[in-house]
């Protein structure tokens, strides 16, 4: 009896005992000196976190793993919970605390369930150790009271590395537990968008549209149709879709092949044309890159993506929506979109979590979720917690995720508790409230300035080559392709811009017309007459039918003065030959150019130098002696015969005297 009765006391004073030596031993830790031993690393992490409810009683348990993946071991090795007893109510503050950026709270109690003693100090946790340990703390021993917060919360690992008492971290959990008050709204928006490979009307440059549609946005679409699910259609893939769905070329080497996804395309699209659009909405045609645009003072960007998106048929309904890069926008290019009053803009950097209309005018300003932690890895379960814990501090404002990848969907599908209720983006729009936005200063890139003054030139040789060729579609084209070029795709993509820049070339640029109309002329001309026809001859190359006119450009204009030709029309692959009819003035030897031009002037090539020989005034001016000699002849002639006649009548009329 003694002895079990002594054994039975160790037992009982043996944990309370413990408990108290470990206590002591974190009363101990203090910094250490600039030449103390380095601090020990132990790998924690995180398996499971469970919370039973929001009531007092209730728990938060915790399981993780602790390892030692360093080289040296690790003595006195010893877990402790960790809270911060301040509720979290907005995103700002979430960050901040992910962060680290304010204070993190403190260590909880050393109790049975807080704590766990893994190796004494004088025992060694040695590299490649491992163990598991579980924790928990009630509701009402962490201080977290308040429902609709999220709290910070975790483990810390002390440890040391000389059997000394200079306990330090040697690894750590940093999380966040939810508290859910009222249900919150959420809004899982899937934009259907992609980089665009479409260089004009049935021609494009690859076939990577065709392994999307097939891929990424397969699985796009499929969510955007599930129950629940909102979806905004880029008005481009749309336009993309359809053209390929018609059939299509695709750009090989110097050729065109037929395209091989003409049924894929078929297919999307007829199951795009099922989803429900009370839940869907459109973006700016190719979604430019706004901000950048905005930097470089480009308004006929923004223009022109509004114009052409609204020649996309079937889209004027839904709710017009404008995604910047990255989801940054800052005052100026708020501004920039200030004509868009009937239409929303996403963005990550605003301090609000509602819906805010400028005062001053313009879309509204619309917060979206982070879609990554930059503390977690994308897909963990504390990713998934701080995911929770964004949508529980949203509160009534609700929360909007925007999903463009597979990674995207599944955290979505991860993080949607029982305490969110399914919210429509129009709905959400409306949501809008009277404020002035404040947006957080973040750097992101943006196309270049040189990128948009590429658009003037581009739309230039477009307009250039409609003048050459009036029946094509050049007009047509160029507000689409310039549109697709101010993508902000391809901000993390300029060597697709740039093969994109080049295939527009190759079908409408300066080199195009040069190359494909040809002007065939004689390189001399013998002019016998004060004016001459000579002929020139035109071939069109070109697949479109052209109107041209041939002018010859004289070099010495008062010698020799050139008229343009006619305007006249040659079908592609035909030739025509018209007629150059110049006029001298002088002879002698004259050079010229001969050049195509379109109609109002516009120079197409360099020209030919060809040489005028103007030989016709020199035999006239022998004829116009010759005449003048005969006529002097002829005058001088009947002179002297005139006179001869007078003299002779003279002498008949004349009486003789007599001899006396």
């Amino acid at each position: 009896m003694t002895s079990g009765g002594s054994s039975y006391w160790r037992r009982a004073l043996g944990y309370p005992l413990a408990v108290l030596l470990a206590a002591t031993s974190l009363a101990w830790l203090t910094p250490t000196t600039a030449d103390a031993v380095a601090t020990p690393q132990l790998r924690v992490t995180l398996n499971s976190l469970t919370v039973s409810g929001t009531e007092p009683d209730d728990t938060v348990q915790i399981s993780a793993t602790v390892t030692n993946a360093s080289t040296d071991p690790v003595y006195g090795v010893q877990a402790i919970l960790w809270r911060s007893r301040d509720p979290i109510r907005d995103p700002t503050t979430l960050r901040r605390a992910e962060a680290a950026e304010s204070g993190w709270g403190s260590r909880m109690t050393a109790t049975p369930d807080h704590y766990r003693l893994i190796t004494r100090s004088t025992d060694a946790f040695a590299p490649g150790a491992k163990t598991q340990l579980k924790l928990k703390a009630t509701m009402a021993d962490l201080g977290f009271d308040t429902t609709g917060a999220a709290y910070a919360f975790g483990v810390q690992v002390l440890g040391t590395s000389d059997q000394s008492s200079n306990y330090s971290v040697a690894g750590q959990i940093r999380t966040f537990v939810s508290l859910p008050g009222n249900s919150v709204p959420l809004t899982s928006a899937v934009l259907l968008s992609t980089t665009p490979t479409k260089v004009v009307d049935g021609l494009f440059r690859n076939e990577s549209l065709s392994a999307e549609l097939t891929g990424r946005l397969n699985t796009l679409l499929t969510a955007a149709g599930e129950p629940g699910r909102s979806w905004l259609i880029d008005p481009e893939l749309l336009d993309e879709v359809r053209d390929q769905a018609d059939g299509y070329l695709v750009m090989s080497g110097d050729k065109t092949v037929p395209g091989t996804g003409q049924q894929i395309a078929a297919s999307w699209l007829a199951r795009y044309e099922q989803l429900d659009r009370d839940w869907g909405a459109r973006t700016l045609y190719g979604n430019p890159d706004v901000a950048g645009a905005a930097a470089a003072n480009q308004p006929a960007v923004l223009a022109r993506a509004q114009t052409v998106g609204n020649d996309v048929a079937d889209l004027s309904d839904l709710p017009l929506v404008v995604i910047p890069n990255g989801l940054v926008l800052d005052e100026t290019g708020l501004e920039y979109l200030a004509g868009l009053s009937d239409a929303a803009v996403l963005v990550q950097n605003s301090a609000s979590t509602r819906v805010l209309k400028p005062v001053s005018g313009g879309p509204a300003v619309v917060p979206v979720a982070g879609s990554d932690s930059s503390t977690t890895v994308t897909g963990s379960l504390e990713a998934r917690l701080i995911s929770l814990a964004n949508t529980v501090v949203a509160g009534a404002a609700g929360q909007l995720r925007l999903i463009t990848s597979a990674d995207d969907l599944a955290k979505d599908e991860d993080s949607r508790p029982d305490w969110t209720n399914a919210r429509s983006l129009p709905d959400l729009l409306a949501t809008a409230a009277k404020g002035s936005p404040e947006l957080s200063v973040q750097v992101v890139p943006t196309l270049t300035p040189g990128d948009f003054d590429q658009l003037k030139q581009i739309g230039h040789d477009f307009a250039t080559y409609q003048e050459i060729a009036p029946t094509s579609t050049a007009l047509t084209q160029s507000g689409p392709a310039l549109a697709r070029l101010s993508s902000s795709s391809w901000v993390q993509n300029p060597q697709g811009r740039n093969d994109l820049v080049r295939a527009l070339s190759d079908r409408f640029g300066p080199h195009v017309l040069t190359d494909g109309i040809e002007l065939h002329a004689s390189s001399r001309f013998v002019m016998s007459s004060r004016t001459n026809e000579f002929p020139i001859t035109v071939t069109n190359e070109l697949t479109d039918q052209i109107q041209v006119i041939v002018q010859v450009v004289s070099d010495n204009p008062q010698r020799l003065a050139i008229p343009p030709s006619k305007v006249f029309t040659i079908d592609p692959g035909q030739s025509q030959t018209v007629n150059i009819r110049p006029e001298a003035s002088s002879n002698g030897v004259i050079g010229a150019t001969a050049q195509l031009t379109s109609v109002t002037g516009h120079r197409i090539n360099e020209g030919t130098r060809i040489v005028v020989e103007v030989t016709d005034l020199g035999m006239v001016a022998w004829i116009i002696v010759a005449i003048s000699a005969v006529v002097l002849i002829g005058a001088t002639a009947f002179r002297i015969r005139q006179v001869r006649r007078r003299d002779a009548a003279a002498k008949s009329d004349a009486v003789p005297e007599r001899a006396e």
